[in-house]
């Protein structure tokens, strides 16, 4: 028994003598306990781009140009100079409390931040500079994603109107509570805070606007920026890329995950199906049609008149199913089933042509060819295991895959020879 657990037992004991007969009791644990900072001071940090640092917990990615910008998960947004995939240039990390997605047009970079939407001029990609800052956009429900967090102990002393929540650390807690209490610290301090433990975890839209990774909750098309959160897509106006302005809220009704915008159309992967949106009004998204499934996470990438959609266990979606499907959208209003294969535990997914590539998770990178929706697994061109894989970007014969300890490209002009160029290893 550690000297902190001996000294707490006698504390807690001693408090319990010195309140006498009356029906109380102490109980003493160890907690998570938030760190504060005030809202006034958090949206008064000076954002400046810090010296490289190593990956640790990559997250969404996305190219602009000679890019390529990777989310550190909850931290902020490393920024590569990828002109040569062979030899990416790590040029700085940009801190951005709690960010997860991103996307670019032109110049400027958006990143949300907390309840925020940030918005960078990167006309100098070393030196990025905040141009605008619209407060309150955003829900925030992941807090015991960000630093310090220890998975194995409870929450105590959450109170949002002290704060923004920047991290935890631990402290042993001491309760006075009446007689057949339950403890405070697993139920009452985590249902009080109602909070919501989900996770928020592409496609080519213009000149004009990078490419994201198919795990995006941020995509641009046109002069619209959309957002997805929860239940609701958000519409922002972009036509001045500096200045982006609120335009509408969109109910969905189910938890909704990643954006894909193809041929005028938005496609939702939400927890229950995949989701068809109009863009013919692009400032007002209206819904065509769902193609249902039984509950699990589902990115989805569109190509010519099919719909890819992977589904995964073991996640927050509670999802039980691993695999592809292979989705008929001739008729936007009438998609259907052609085929599903399964999977080991399938997420990010990217086609070139009638190239698939997906991210199995654990069992690796897998390309396969597509021509034929009836045969695709038994039509794998090539299959690199050994890699934890998350999201994958492919573009102009190269294609960009971020896994659990890091970023790796592969040059896949010969699809015969797929050439790995580079990684950028995570922890170093």
């Amino acid at each position: 028994m550690s000297f902190l657990q001996i000294f707490t037992m006698f504390l807690a004991a001693g408090l319990i003598l010195l309140s006498g007969c009356r029906d109380k009791i102490y109980k003493s644990y160890e907690a998570n306990v938030p760190i504060y900072l005030s809202e006034d001071n958090w949206r008064n940090i000076q954002f400046a781009l810090n010296s490289s640092k190593g990956l640790t917990n990559p997250g969404k990615i996305y190219i602009k140009d000679n890019y390529l910008f990777i989310n550190e998960y909850m931290q902020g947004i490393h920024i590569i100079d990828n002109a040569d995939p062979s030899n990416p240039v790590n040029i700085g990390f940009l801190d951005i409390h709690a960010n997860v997605d991103m996307a670019v047009k032109e110049n400027i970079l958006y990143a949300d931040s907390y309840f925020d939407l940030l918005s960078f001029d990167i006309s100098d990609p070393s030196n990025p500079v905040l141009v605008d800052r619209d407060t309150n956009l955003f829900k925030f429900n992941n807090i015991i994603t960000l630093s310090g967090f220890d998975d194995n102990l409870p929450i105590a002393e959450y109170f949002p109107e002290k704060g923004i929540v920047i991290g935890w650390e631990q402290k042993v807690i001491i309760e006075e509570e009446e007689n057949y209490n339950y403890h405070r610290g697993f139920f009452g301090s985590m249902k009080d805070a109602g909070i919501d433990y989900s996770q928020n975890s592409g496609g080519i839209t213009s000149s004009t606007s990078g490419i994201g990774g198919s795990m995006a909750r941020f995509t641009i098309y046109n002069n619209n920026l959309y957002t997805l959160q929860d239940f609701q897509l958000t519409v922002y106006d972009i036509s001045n890329a500096s200045d982006p302005e609120y335009q509408t809220n969109i109910s969905i009704d189910r938890a909704a995950e990643t954006l894909f915008p193809a041929n005028d159309h938005l496609f939702i992967g939400t927890t229950t199906g995949m989701m068809i949106y109009s863009l013919s009004t692009p400032s007002s998204p209206s819904l065509i049609s769902t193609y249902e499934h039984i509950t699990s996470c589902d990115p989805v990438v569109v190509y010519e008149e099919k719909a890819y959609v992977t589904m995964s266990s073991g996640n927050q979606c509670w999802g039980n199913v691993d695999q592809l499907d292979v989705v008929d959208i001739q008729n936007l209003s009438n998609p259907f089933l052609i085929k599903s294969y399964p999977m080991t535990n399938p997420k990010g997914l990217a086609i070139d042509n009638n190239t698939l590539f997906l991210c199995d998770g654990n069992d690796g990178l897998k390309v396969f060819d597509i021509s034929n929706s009836y045969s695709i697994t038994a039509n794998m061109i090539s299959h690199f295991q050994n890699i934890n894989t998350y999201d994958v970007i492919a573009y102009n014969n190269v294609l960009i895959m971020v896994g659990a300890d890091g970023i790796y490209q592969y040059d896949y002009t010969d699809l015969g020879n797929i050439v790995e160029l580079s990684v950028i290893n995570a922890g170093e």
